[in-house]
C-alpha cells in the first residue's frame, strides 16, 4: 500500500498515527460481553474521558469518570454482591491517569486521593454490612490499594483502560502495519496474557469515508498453560511438572476507529476468543456517544452519516 497522506488528515502523516487530544472531553458507551458455554453476561456503563494536560511534552494526563448507573444484563445490580462491587469500585472515580506519547497507560496520578476515598467508604460499608463475605471483599480492595504500583497493575488490567489507552500512536511501515507483543486481561486478576499481534492501518477509502481505522489481529503466545491460568498463577508451573498439559490458545480481533483530524478514539470493538474448556469469548465495545465539539474544531458534515452507519452495523454483530 502506498503511503497514506491527506491534507485534511492530521492524525495520519507519512504513516505515523498521531494524537491531538487537547481540549477533548467525551462520553463513551461501554459494553462488555462474557460468553462461556451456555451463559452470556453483559456489563454496560458510560465513561467520561477528559484530557487534562500534557507533561514534559511527552506524557498526557486524563480524568475518567464512570457513570453511577451500571447495568448487568440490562438491569441495575440487584444482588448483594453486585451492589457491593459497584459501591466499592466507585472510590476509583474520578480517576486521574498518565499515559505515554504512544497512548499507553502508564500510571494513576491521584493515588492518595483514591486511598482517602476508600478509607471513608470502607467505614461506611462496615457500618452498614456485616459478615465474612463483606470483610473478605474489603480486604481484597485494601490489598489492591496497598501501593501506587499495585493499583497501577490493577488498572492496567481494567478492560476500558487497557483498550482505550493502548499503543496506537506511532510510526507504521510503508505497508501500514507493525508487529507487536502485547498483553490483554483475559485471565481476570492474574497477570495479563501475552499475544503476538499485527496492527494495520485501514485503507485510504475507509479513512476518507468514516475515519482512521486500525485493525489488530493476533494469537496468544503464552508460557503459562490452561491449568496455570485456571489456578490463577502468574507464572508457568504445571507444564514443568506435566509437559502434556494443554497450551493456552486463542486469538484477538480488534477494530479501532479514530477521528481522522485528532486521532481520538471514536469507537472500538475487541473480540477475544480463548480455547478453555469450555471455550470462552469476551467482547468489548466502546463507542463515543457525546463529545465537546471544541476539541474537534470545525467538524465536517461529510462522512458523518457513513460513520453512523458503520458503527450501527458493527455494534449489531
Amino acid at each position: 500500500m502506498d503511503t497514506l497522506e491527506n491534507n485534511c488528515n492530521n492524525a495520519l502523516v507519512d504513516n505515523s498515527v498521531n494524537l491531538h487530544p487537547e481540549g477533548f472531553e467525551g462520553t463513551y458507551g461501554c459494553m462488555f460481553t462474557f460468553d462461556e458455554k451456555e451463559a452470556k453476561n453483559h456489563l454496560r456503563y458510560k465513561m467520561k474521558v477528559k484530557h487534562t494536560g500534557r507533561l514534559e511534552g511527552y506524557f498526557n494526563t486524563y480524568t475518567l469518570n464512570r457513570d453511577k448507573k451500571t447495568y448487568i444484563n440490562d438491569s441495575e445490580p440487584d444482588s448483594f454482591i453486585d451492589k457491593l462491587a459497584m459501591e466499592v469500585s466507585s472510590v476509583l472515580y474520578p480517576l486521574q491517569i498518565k499515559t505515554l506519547q504512544d497512548g499507553t497507560f502508564l500510571s494513576v496520578v491521584n493515588f492518595e486521593e483514591i486511598k482517602e476515598r476508600w478509607y471513608k467508604k470502607k467505614a461506611e460499608i462496615q457500618e452498614k454490612y456485616k459478615g465474612a463475605v463483606v470483610e473478605k471483599y474489603i480486604q481484597l480492595t485494601s490489598n489492591s490499594l496497598y501501593s501506587q504500583e499495585v493499583l497501577n497493575e490493577k488498572m492496567a488490567k481494567d478492560w476500558f483502560v487497557n483498550l482505550y489507552f493502548s499503543s496506537l500512536y506511532k510510526w507504521y511501515s510503508d505497508d501500514c502495519y507493525v508487529f507487536e507483543h502485547i498483553q490483554y486481561p483475559i485471565a481476570g486478576t492474574t497477570t495479563a496474557v501475552n499475544y503476538n499481534v499485527t496492527k494495520k492501518i485501514g485503507t485510504e477509502d475507509m479513512t476518507q469515508a468514516v475515519g482512521l481505522m486500525i485493525e489488530i489481529k493476533g494469537e496468544i503466545e503464552e508460557e503459562r498453560c490452561i491449568l496455570d491460568i485456571e489456578q490463577g498463577l502468574d507464572f508457568s508451573y504445571n507444564k514443568l511438572i506435566n509437559p502434556q498439559e494443554k497450551e493456552l490458545k486463542g486469538n484477538v480481533n480488534i477494530t479501532y476507529l479514530l477521528n481522522k483530524q485528532t486521532g481520538v478514539i471514536e469507537g472500538c470493538e475487541g473480540v477475544f476468543s480463548t480455547e478453555f474448556t469450555p471455550p470462552k469469548k469476551t467482547t468489548v465495545q466502546l463507542f463515543l456517544l457525546e463529545k465537546n465539539e471544541m476539541s474537534y474544531g470545525q467538524d465536517q458534515e461529510q462522512g458523518k452519516e457513513n460513520k453512523k452507519n458503520f458503527w450501527s452495523t458493527l455494534f449489531k454483530r
